[in-house]
């Protein structure tokens, strides 16, 4: 039996999985973390879905943009 199948037996939750989930992220980001540049960039295009577009944007309205003034 798989987890799924577990779940649906015992009529888990999503609520029910949140903590976990929050928790598996969390340590996900903070290993991510510790690698630097690197492992930060792997973590946001590989886990996070984002693209290198995305990634730059978000550096340059983070970043760059409120340093210009």
């Amino acid at each position: 039996m798989d987890a799924l199948e577990w779940c649906e037996q015992n009529n888990i939750e999503p609520d029910d999985l949140d903590e976990i989930v929050h928790e598996a992220a969390s340590s996900m980001a903070s290993n991510s973390n510790n690698e630097g540049v690197p492992g930060q960039l792997e973590f946001l295009k590989i886990i996070a879905g984002w693209s290198d577009e995305d990634i730059i944007d978000t550096l340059f309205q983070l970043i760059v943009e409120p340093n210009r003034s």
